[in-house]
């Protein structure tokens, strides 16, 4: 897998979508916002419309209370019936809520960490670990 940033110049982007492609690499489509989290409508049309940018399409944003959080699930959820594989999360307080339901929100593919560090879900983070246990508690 690569992980290429849909603000990539075209070009540029278009020669390594086609490097990848030629080495039989799978290509993650990225949109960050490092901002804010946009409302869940915009989240669901930049997932669709960015679809053909990559085999899977990533949303990260940034959360600054919880209602942005649930931006993140509300469009997770109502991508449910969609035939676009995605990741969405944020980063910030609240911002682990989708990577955490991940399985019940259609995901094809969850951000973990190896950082074992007190309290990473203020920075929106989980650790695979804890993400294993919380989907065993949660039977997803």
């Amino acid at each position: 897998w690569i992980d290429l940033e849909i603000s990539i110049d075209a070009d540029k982007r278009g020669k390594l979508m086609e490097a990848a492609k030629k080495a039989s690499c799978k290509i993650i489509a990225s949109i960050h916002d490092t901002d804010s989290t946009p409302s869940a409508e915009e989240i669901q049309n930049l997932i669709t419309s960015n679809a053909e940018m990559g085999d899977i399409v990533k949303f990260c944003g940034t959360v600054n209370d919880h209602q942005d959080a649930l931006q993140i699930v509300e469009a997770t959820h109502a991508m449910a019936t969609e035939k676009v594989d995605f990741a969405a999360m944020a980063l910030g307080n609240g911002g682990d809520w989708a990577r955490l339901h991940a399985p019940v929100l259609n995901q094809a593919l969850v951000y973990a960490t190896m950082r074992n560090e007190f309290r990473l879900s203020d920075k929106g983070l989980v650790n695979v670990r804890d993400l294993k246990e919380a989907w065993n508690l949660l039977e997803y």
